[in-house]
């Protein structure tokens, strides 16, 4: 991490825990609770490194590599068919995390992993989210993640739980090349189409497999060219950084030195670790830490500020307060119905706009679905529609939610901020409402059953209306003739039939492909909607308890002071003295914060 980074770390860290000793931080539950908070999710901060790439580039090897022992399954053919979340553990151990939330304890073997693996026809990887491992690895200890991807002949059928979970929390990316044939156009549109529109910068190039490079070509040469590729591509400079997992994992296996400097895997490493902490996720999630922890020390610092205010105050001022607060607790029903009524405009408005963006979405999605069908001249067209059309809209409704759920949280956010600061001008003082997202938008929306037509018995067709017509041929011509006629028309009439069977087979599952669109983005709009509403349900709900909240609270402290006017005049100056001397620690805070 660099030093700038882990000094603003440190000094959160620092104020964390002075304000953890604090008795009167203690007094306000409510705030020390969330001072905790913010403690233990920077306690609990990994370092999350995302490894991407199509089958055969090689990237259970290079994990392999980086951990420095064959953990993963790996070969020639594509092996990873799940997630897998690799972290530090004093033993290994497996954890298999499913789609519905349960988790199931694993054995940390090799043949345990293979299970899991694409060459398996058990169906073992079904239904899995990712897999945990935990690992004994220097690299990890360090809380790092490695994240294993699956590999697949098309990145456009990557998993939409890596593009949209894993990623957008990673603090770095690598993405493997393969020397023999870099950055194909299916890799950049990934990049291009995932990638990029998330944010996400942070990605290290590796040109994998460069043991496979051929001596005579200039290995200058192919780096050169390979960053002019992808320079060109994305319009900015992109270092790409030559590796062969294999060697450096060879090396390490046989403790051949010479081997793991030549793999170039020590470079790859440095690079990583400066990513890790310059990159600008690292950078982000500071900032995230300490506009939270500024947040609290302005909301603790109001409180000393009101408690001030009341030590100067008279007994019959506090009376006349208390009596404000009983009368504006009995307008409450009148004020949570205006806040109810707020939320249901909003509500609107933000369904709306996501009708508009699934009408577009369906239009174009559409548009392409009809272009493929089209474009389709094989045989196998049944197979062609029940597997790569239904993937291809389930994956593109899942892409859909991965996308236009961050814009939907981000309006339901500006809601809460809205609300937010209506309430902190109607009481006077900061108030802040924080709604957990609770569950996400259901990815499986539908149930495609999309069929087509199996034509793939034309052949078949074509030559037995070939030996039909040669026995006519016979008859008229003579034998000697009629083999040579029956072959020769067989591609003619496989083609025609073809033709013809696959033109009659597009015709049938057009509105088929229509109608099942339409239905699984009538299905996506309710489910998008059930999550809105729970989302606004919720923010009502925290909306109206901050309301009453605030308003309890200040009754409660007027009540104290009360109280405590009737002792000494002594006591109500040490109380307002120990306030200052808490405002002041507060102001310091914040002035290390700025």
């Amino acid at each position: 991490m660099s030093s700038g980074i882990q000094q603003k770390k440190e000094k959160i860290n620092s104020i964390l825990s002075k304000l953890s000793i604090r008795d009167y931080v203690q007094q306000k539950t409510r705030l020390a609770s969330k001072f905790e908070g913010l403690r233990r999710d920077i306690q609990n901060d990994y370092y999350t490194v995302v490894v991407l790439g199509e089958f055969k580039r090689g990237k259970s090897t290079f994990v392999n590599a980086l951990l420095g022992e064959s953990l993963l399954p790996m070969d020639i053919l594509p092996e990873t068919a799940t997630i897998n979340a690799i972290m530090y553990k004093d033993q290994p151990a497996v954890q298999v995390v499913h789609q519905d939330g349960r988790l199931e304890q694993g054995e940390p073997t090799l043949d345990y992993l293979k299970k899991f693996s694409a060459r398996q026809g058990n169906n073992a990887a079904e239904g899995v989210r990712y897999i945990k491992i935990g690992y004994p690895s220097k690299l990890l200890k360090n809380r790092v993640i490695l994240v294993d991807t699956p590999g697949v002949s098309d990145l456009d059928e990557q998993r939409c739980d890596v593009t949209y979970e894993f990623i957008p929390k990673a603090n770095a990316v690598i993405f493997l090349l393969d020397a023999n044939s870099p950055l194909k156009k299916t890799e950049k549109d990934f990049i291009d189409e995932r990638l990029l529109p998330q944010g996400i910068s942070n990605i290290m190039f590796l040109l994998n497999k460069y043991d496979a490079v051929d001596e005579e070509e200039e290995d200058e040469d192919l780096l050169e060219t390979t960053q002019q590729r992808l320079s060109q591509a994305f319009n900015r400079e992109i270092p790409v950084y030559p590796v062969s997992a294999k060697w450096a994992l060879d090396g390490l296996e046989q403790g051949n030195n010479e081997l793991i400097e030549a793999s170039q895997i020590e470079g790859v490493r440095r690079r990583l670790e400066e990513m890790l902490s310059n990159g600008s996720t690292e950078t982000a999630k500071i900032t995230s830490w300490e506009n939270r922890l500024k947040s609290l020390l302005i909301s603790l610092q109001n409180e000393i500020t009101n408690e001030k205010e009341l030590c100067q105050m008279d007994k019959e001022n506090i009376k006349k307060m208390l009596d404000e607060i009983e009368s504006m607790l009995a307008e409450r029903q009148q004020n949570e119905e205006k806040i109810s009524q707020y939320i249901e405009d909003r509500k609107v408005e933000i369904n709306i706009m996501v009708a508009k963006s699934l009408h577009h979405f369906n239009e174009q999605l559409k548009e392409d679905l009809l272009d493929r069908i089209e474009e389709y001249k094989g045989t196998e067209f049944k197979e062609f529609m029940e597997t790569k059309i239904n993937k291809r809209i389930q994956r593109q409704l899942e892409a859909w939610i991965g996308m236009y759920s961050q814009h939907i949280n981000r309006l339901l956010k500006n809601m809460e901020g809205e609300l937010a600061t209506g309430m902190s001008y109607y009481f006077q003082q900061r108030i802040k409402i924080e709604t957990d997202g609770g569950k996400e938008i259901n990815k499986r929306t539908s149930s495609l059953a999309i069929t087509g037509e199996d034509i793939s018995n034309v052949t078949l067709h074509a030559g037995m209306i070939a030996a039909v017509g040669s026995i006519g041929l016979l008859a008229v011509v003579g034998g000697a003739i009629m083999p040579l006629m029956s072959f020769a028309a067989l591609p003619i009439l496989r083609d025609a039939l073809l033709k013809k069977r696959l033109t009659e087979a597009k015709n049938m599952a057009v509105p088929e492909v229509q109608a099942q669109l339409a239905r699984g983005i009538q299905q996506l709009q309710v489910e998008v909607g059930k999550y809105i509403n729970e989302r606004c349900s919720l923010i009502r709900q925290n909306t109206e308890y901050a309301y009453e909240q605030v308003l309890l609270d200040m009754r409660k402290q007027f009540q104290q002071q009360i109280e405590e006017q009737q002792n000494s005049k002594e006591d109500v100056e040490r109380r307002y003295n120990n306030l200052n001397h808490e405002e002041d620690m507060v102001k310091s805070f914040l002035a290390e914060l700025t």
